[in-house]
C-alpha cells in the first residue's frame, strides 16, 4: 500500500497480558515496514512484556521501551518521544481496531495537509459481547469548551508528530495526554473529525470518568488547566 505518511502507533501498557496480543494483531495487519508500533511498558508485573516480545519476533516493527512509571499519560508521552514516523496514533492496550482505521486516517491527512489532528468515533463492548454498541460522539470547537468537556479520546486520535513535538515534554504527572493534545490542537492546530466508527473500545468498570465523584472531576479539570498553561508556554518557546 502506498502512503504519503508513515505511522507510529503508540501503545502504553501496564499489566495488559490478557488482551494485548489481540489488540496488537488488529494494528499490525494495517501497517507497512515503514511504520512502527512503540510499546512503552510501565513496569508490568504480569506477562505483558513476554507476549509483546514474542510478537516482536513475528513483527520486527515493534519497538519496546521502558516507561517512566509516572501515570498513563506520561507513559504515552514516553512512547511519543521514542517514535520516529510522521503520524502518531494513540492506542490503548485492549481495544480492537477496525480493519480500515489507518486507511481512513491516512485518506483524511492526505486530503487536508493543513490538518494536524484526526478524531474519529468508536463503538464500545465488554468481555463476552459479540458485537459493539455505537456511542454518541461528536466534536465541539474551542479551547474553553474542550477544557470543560473534551471531545478528544486518545484511542480515537491521530496527530502529526511534528506538531506534537512542539509542546512536549508535558508537565510532570500530566493528567490527560489526549485532552491536553486536544487543547493544543484547538489553539494552534487544525482538527478533522471523521464520524466513522474505527475501533471497538473495551469497557472496564474502572475506565470511565462517569464513575468518578464530582470532587475528583473538579480536581481533574484544575490539574488539566495547569497542564495546559505549562504546555502552552512550551509551545510558545518552541516558536522563538
Amino acid at each position: 500500500m502506498s502512503r504519503k505518511y508513515t505511522y507510529s502507533v503508540c501503545v502504553a501498557t501496564y499489566n495488559g497480558e490478557k488482551y494485548i496480543e489481540e489488540q496488537l494483531r488488529t494494528i499490525l495487519c494495517q501497517l507497512t515496514e515503514a511504520d512502527e508500533v512503540v510499546v512503552s511498558d510501565d513496569g508490568s508485573k504480569d506477562g505483558t512484556l513476554q507476549v509483546v516480545e514474542q510478537l516482536k519476533k513475528e513483527y520486527p516493527i515493534i519497538k519496546i521501551v521502558k516507561g517512566p512509571q509516572k501515570g498513563f499519560s506520561c507513559n504515552f508521552e514516553n512512547a511519543v518521544l521514542n517514535a520516529s514516523c510522521d503520524i502518531i496514533v494513540f492506542s490503548d492496550q485492549d481495544d480492537i481496531w477496525k480493519k480500515d482505521k489507518i486507511e481512513k486516517i491516512n485518506e483524511a491527512f492526505e486530503k487536508d495537509e493543513a490538518c494536524t489532528t484526526i478524531l474519529h468515533t468508536m463503538s464500545t463492548f465488554r468481555a463476552g459481547e459479540e458485537e459493539g454498541h455505537e456511542i454518541p460522539m461528536g466534536y465541539h470547537k474551542g479551547v474553553f469548551r474542550n477544557w470543560l468537556m473534551s471531545s478528544y479520546w486518545g484511542c480515537c486520535m491521530a496527530v502529526k508528530r511534528e506538531f506534537m513535538m512542539r509542546f512536549i515534554p508535558f508537565r510532570e504527572y500530566c493528567v490527560g495526554h489526549d485532552q491536553l493534545t486536544g487543547l493544543m490542537t484547538e489553539k494552534y492546530g487544525k482538527v478533522v473529525f471523521l464520524p466513522e466508527d474505527l475501533i471497538m473500545h473495551r469497557l472496564h468498570d474502572s475506565n470511565t470518568s462517569f464513575t468518578q465523584p464530582f470532587t475528583k472531576k473538579i480536581k481533574f479539570r484544575l490539574d488539566m488547566l495547569k497542564d495546559y498553561l505549562y504546555t502552552d508556554k512550551v509551545y510558545q518557546n518552541s516558536r522563538k
